[in-house]
């Protein structure tokens, strides 16, 4: 489970990533071609994928965090083999 959240959580990062590359290289290609209300729609259109999948890659790494802060909470809790709590 651990690794395959790890997992899911790293895509969505590289999927952001990605987005913002391909983001240069649109802008650097293009910027001679678009008209001034193209460019309004294109980087309207960017701004709110790229809110989207920031807040994916947060929220995936938030509940990682509370994972980890779950599963210490969980050992805290159980006693040790020589009886003392940890």
């Amino acid at each position: 489970m651990f690794v395959d959240f790890l997992a899911t959580a790293n895509t969505v990062f590289y999927n952001f990533m990605t987005l913002i590359f391909a983001m240069f290289t649109a802008s650097y290609f293009r910027a001679g071609k678009l008209t001034r209300s193209m460019c309004v729609l294109f980087l309207a259109f960017y701004s709110l994928w790229s809110l989207f999948m920031l807040l994916g890659v947060v929220s995936a790494f938030a509940d990682f965090a509370g994972l980890g802060i779950a599963f210490f909470f969980i050992v805290r809790s159980q006693r040790n083999p020589i009886g003392n709590n940890v």
